[in-house]
C-alpha cells in the first residue's frame, strides 16, 4: 500500500507498506496493522491510498490519523519515508524467523541508504503460504556490517491459524541518526516452530 499527497498529480510520500494479512477491529478478529510515521503534512492537503496485492479482487479499509494543529511542531518531522528491500509487488525481502525465541540470522534489506534518515520502522509479512500458525514474531531493525548494531528491538507481530497479522506492537518508531550510504538489516524470532512458508520484510526511513 502507498500513501500519496496532492490533487491532479498525487506524490508519493509513503511507499511500500506490506499490509498483507491485516486484521481488523472487531470483536473477534486480530487488530489491522499500523505505522506512525513523524512526518509534516500542511493544512489542506489531500491524502490517497492505494494498493497492491496477489488476489485478482481485494477491499481493504484505511484508516489515516493526522495529529498536530501546530505549524512548528515540538518535535522531529521529515518530508518523505524510503522504503528499502522491496521486491516484486507486493512482497518484500525474504526473511528466516529464529523458532522459539532464538534470534534469526540478520538478513541485508540495503547495502546503502540513498539519504540521511532519523526514523525507522517495520514491515513484516508472511509470503505465499497459507498453513499459517498462531505465533508472535519479534522484529528487529539494525544498521551496519559485520557487526550489526541493533537500532530497533522486538516490534511484535501476531500471526493467527485463520491468516491474520496485526502490528507492529509497539506502534513507536526507531529514532536514530543514520547517515547516506548505510547497511540496513533486519532479523526475526518466532514463539513457537517455524511454519513451512516464508515470510518477508522491509525497512521505512524517514528523511
Amino acid at each position: 500500500m502507498d500513501i500519496a499527497t496532492g490533487a491532479a498529480t498525487q506524490e508519493i510520500i509513503i511507499p511500500d507498506l506490506l499490509m498483507g494479512f491485516a486484521g481488523w477491529f472487531t470483536s473477534t478478529a486480530i487488530g489491522p496493522k499500523q505505522w506512525h510515521f513523524p512526518l509534516y503534512i500542511p493544512n489542506g492537503t489531500q491524502i490517497w491510498a492505494r494498493g497492491a496485492g496477489k488476489r485478482l479482487s481485494t477491499a481493504y479499509n484505511v484508516v489515516i490519523y493526522v495529529y498536530g494543529g501546530d505549524a512548528l511542531p515540538p518535535f522531529r518531522v521529515g518530508r518523505k519515508v524510503t522504503t528499502y528491500g522491496m521486491g516484486t509487488v507486493p512482497f518484500g525481502t525474504t526473511i528466516v524467523p529464529g523458532a522459539s525465541a532464538a534470534e534469526g540470522a540478520w538478513t541485508q534489506i540495503t547495502a546503502s541508504t540513498s539519504e540521511n534518515h532519523f526514523a525507522f520502522y517495520p514491515s513484516f509479512q508472511a509470503g505465499t503460504d497459507t498453513t499459517l500458525n498462531t505465533l508472535a514474531y519479534f522484529v528487529d531493525i539494525g544498521t551496519g556490517a559485520a557487526t550489526e548494531l541493533e537500532i530497533g528491538q522486538s516490534f511484535v507481530y501476531h500471526m493467527t491459524a485463520d491468516e491474520r497479522m496485526d502490528g507492529p506492537w509497539n506502534t513507536f518508531p526507531a529514532f536514530a541518526d543514520v547517515p547516506s550510504g548505510t547497511r540496513l538489516v533486519m532479523r526475526c524470532s518466532n514463539s513457537g516452530v517455524n511454519d513451512v512458508g516464508n515470510y518477508n520484510g522491509v525497512i521505512h526511513a524517514v528523511s
